[in-house]
């Protein structure tokens, strides 16, 4: 059983935090600012020999202090294919960032940014495109751990 952050409002007051929605083809990227007040679908990059570099690029240009990656909870506590390359994306990212990099809850988010994106009023042709979903999926991944954490 994969444990998951079990961060404090104090531990992340004032950080600038990235959330990464992990797949086997396109990693989803929303930033908040410090003060969490704003949540921004920043990227959809394809999962290819740059992915790191990508990813370092967007943590160095908006200043991130750690990031949340999503991690798909179970009801069974039996872990997935999917499960040992996320744990496998973290350890790597972890050693190429130097950033602390911490597993949360992803249940639902594709299915939720999906229907945030139908109430904003998104086209279905701009929802259709994955790389949108991918990035909106990062942001409920983002917005669901601080409002969980700071209550």
């Amino acid at each position: 059983m994969t444990e998951y952050t079990n961060l404090t409002k104090e531990d992340i007051k004032n950080k600038k935090i990235a959330a990464i929605d992990y797949g086997e083809k396109k990693v989803g990227i929303a930033t908040t600012d410090i003060f969490h007040i704003t949540f921004n679908p920043i990227a959809t990059i394809e999962n290819n020999e740059k992915l790191f570099e990508n990813i370092l690029r967007i943590v160095k240009n908006e200043n991130i202090n750690f990031c949340i990656i999503g991690f798909p909870n179970r009801t069974n506590n039996l872990e997935s294919p999917i499960h040992k390359k996320i744990l496998d994306f973290r350890e790597r990212l972890i050693a190429r960032s130097n950033l602390p990099c911490y597993l949360y809850d992803e249940t639902l988010s594709s299915k939720i940014a999906k229907k945030n994106m139908i109430e904003a009023g998104i086209s279905p042709k701009k929802r259709q495109n994955k790389q949108n979903l991918d990035k909106f999926a990062a942001m409920i991944i983002l917005k669901n751990f601080i409002e969980e954490t700071e209550g």
